[in-house]
């Protein structure tokens, strides 16, 4: 009878007494119960001596070491397959950081394709992401990631195993620069995958039915031909995203080199994936929305500051007509009388009477008065005087029309312009008419604090006159503040200069032309800017100075 080795007893055996332990496994010399969990079992030596068929022990034993082996087998591939997903777990978490912290969606657009194209975690060979726009029900391609040929597929893989390029080092390579590069690589198929899709294909797929796998057999939708038609892949999965706002967009993924088909099992895991890809986008998104609208606000800010200004400076000029018109109206026709009244008296006085030096006196200080008068006059006339020359009215409305775009959207406010391509240039200076426009279009966008419509219209009349009507839909305004809305300092605001209109008033005059409204309360308001005689209306002709007071 064969012994049966004693090595099987031993708790520690010599190198080379055991064929089975290989290099890098000495520790199981030095383990008697481990070495026999793992290698006596397979030691056919010691097998042929203790199973004997004949017997029913040793039948029995086969069996239950048959059993034993299959166990073990399975358990190491389980410590395989835990191995593998621990990696993927930190792999996923640290894409879960990015995704959670990043508010570039840019960035965010790279790590989920990324993801969904490496071979540590999805694997497939190329993916492309959709934006969808709900109010148009509209794709637009926004970004792919992956090879375009098998010839490309090849070189980056053996790129990736030569300089051993983990996805942790592929997730921290990422670069604007890149980003940009790999996205004109898919230019042509993201322009090309840009669609609209019906009602049906949209409650197909953003309705609850999870990731996609789309056969060319069973593609029942345009889109999903569509698809077809551009990747030129046997199959494919359709991933939506979405949040409980409604749909952003989807990813197409496919295995166009591998050709590989698309298990179950992958979907699922795509499902739960995608979801927190879906926040991230939404996100991003919503913070470039802000900052869209934040940007807006500032150049509105920096438009209203300017407007402001503006009318600070209009307002003083406003002023200083005032002053020069109560000035010449209050005071210098007392002095004419004085003056007169003054000489008319020496006629009747010789100089040997003693009112006559007073009389002097009167009419030398009313004289000195009148030249300190007209001196100031004068003075004022050249400071605030304006130059006339030919003004493109309807360019000059539209580049207001323009600098107002961001606060008519920001004040929900519909504007139209219809404007009428025979107007001629008007003699004019085009400040001033730039600042009667900038009054009645911000007094209309005031009138309509819930949002409204501007109706703008520029026409020749048979007369020859230019009428610029400005109509809106706001609050409207009583008959008895229609009575005063040209005084100056009268307003119905809480802050206002009241000079508004009194300037486009006077502005108006200066130039030939005038200003006319309509209003009927709670029915909206409607301004009309006149101006006569087209090309040579108005007072004064190019280049020569005017003031208005």
């Amino acid at each position: 009878m064969t012994r049966i080795p004693d090595c099987l007893f031993r708790e520690k055996i010599g190198e080379g007494e055991c064929p089975y332990i290989l290099p890098g496994e000495e520790e199981l010399r030095e383990n008697r119960e481990l070495r026999i969990r793992r290698k006596c079992l397979y030691c056919k030596r010691l097998l042929d001596l203790i199973l004997d068929e004949r017997d029913t022990r040793g039948f029995l034993l086969k069996v239950a070491l048959e059993e034993l082996r299959e166990k073990d087998r399975i358990i190491r591939d389980m410590k395989g397959f835990l191995k593998l997903q621990k990696e993927q777990i930190t792999v996923l978490h640290r894409v879960s950081e990015i995704l959670n912290l990043s508010l570039d969606l840019r960035e965010i657009a790279y790590v989920v394709l990324l993801s969904i194209t490496a071979g540590e975690l999805f694997g497939f060979n190329r993916s492309i992401l959709l934006l969808y726009d709900r109010e148009a029900r509209r794709f637009t391609g926004y970004f792919g990631m992956g090879p375009r040929t098998p010839e490309e597929a090849v070189k980056i893989w053996e790129e990736i195993e030569r300089e051993r390029k983990s996805f942790p080092m592929l997730l921290e390579s990422f670069t604007i620069e890149k980003f940009e590069e790999e996205k004109k690589k898919f230019l042509d198929i993201l322009r090309a995958l840009e669609t609209e899709i019906d009602e049906g294909t949209e409650a197909f797929i953003f309705g609850g039915k999870g990731a996609l796998l789309i056969r060319k057999k069973g593609a029942e939708f345009p889109f999903f031909r569509k698809i077809f038609d551009v990747l030129r892949t046997p199959f494919y999965v359709l991933l939506p995203l979405k949040t409980k706002e409604g749909p952003i967009g989807v990813i197409i993924a496919d295995n166009f080199v591998t050709g590989l088909d698309i298990e179950p099992e992958r979907t699922e895991s795509l499902e739960i994936f995608a979801y927190q890809a879906s926040l991230a986008i939404h996100r991003a998104a919503l913070h470039r929305y802000l900052e869209d609208k934040l940007k807006e606000l500032e150049e509105l800010n920096a438009a209203l500051k300017q407007y402001n200004e503006k009318m600070a400076k209009m307002e003083k000029m406003a002023a200083v007509g005032e002053i020069i018109h109560h000035i010449t109206h209050e005071f210098k026709n007392p002095l004419i009388v004085i003056g007169g009244l003054s000489k008319e008296l020496l006629k009747e006085t010789d100089s040997s009477d003693p009112r006559h030096r007073y009389l002097m006196a009167i009419s030398e200080e009313v004289e000195r008065l009148l030249d300190i008068l007209n001196r100031t006059v004068e003075d004022a006339r050249r400071r605030f005087s304006v130059r006339r020359e030919p003004v493109d009215i309807n360019s000059l409305l539209e580049s207001r029309l323009r600098e107002y775009a961001p606060l008519f959207k920001a004040k929900n406010i519909e504007v139209s312009f219809h404007k009428d391509e025979a107007v001629p240039p008007v003699m004019a200076d085009p400040s001033q008419i730039q600042v009667c426009f900038d009054n009645v279009i911000f007094n209309a966008i005031e009138a309509m604090p819930e949002g409204g419509r501007l109706d703008i219209k520029s026409e020749r009349n048979s007369g020859g006159s230019i009428r610029i009507s400005f109509k809106d839909t706001g609050i409207g305004m009583s008959e008895d503040v229609m009575k005063r809305i040209f005084e100056p300092y009268f307003t119905t605001k809480k802050k206002g200069s009241g000079l508004g209109l009194y300037n486009t008033k006077e502005i108006m005059k200066a130039h030939g032309g005038d200003i006319k409204v309509e209003s009927q309360e709670g029915e909206g308001t409607t301004v009309y800017l006149i101006f006569t005689g087209g090309e040579h209306g108005g007072e004064g002709k190019e280049g020569e100075d005017t003031l208005r007071r």
